[in-house]
């Protein structure tokens, strides 16, 4: 599971994760780069306080966003995941 910042228009860069067989949970258009960045560094925190197991380099297609991946287990699955994030959208990303 990764999570990541895109520009205004995703389709390019979420086209090029779907095509190496990722899919794509949810997005959420936050208006100010800024605040992504700050809920991307949230999330990332929250699954090393959860003990998620990060990704290797070596595990993501040319080690592209290796950083911001974790393996899904019990401390790192989709749904808290998703939940978390609609909580700091709400909280930081100022609704969208």
């Amino acid at each position: 599971m990764k999570v990541g910042i895109t520009g205004a228009d995703p389709t390019k860069r979420l086209d090029g994760w779907t095509g190496l067989g990722w899919d794509v949970l949810a997005t959420w258009p936050i208006r100010v780069g800024r605040d992504a960045e700050v809920i991307e560094r949230a999330v990332i925190a929250w699954w090393k306080q959860s003990g998620a197991t990060r990704c290797k380099r070596d595990e993501l297609p040319e080690g592209q966003g290796w950083t911001e991946a974790v393996h899904i287990t019990a401390a790192a699955d989709e749904p808290r995941t998703l939940a978390y994030i609609e909580e700091l959208v709400a909280e930081v990303g100022g609704g969208y």
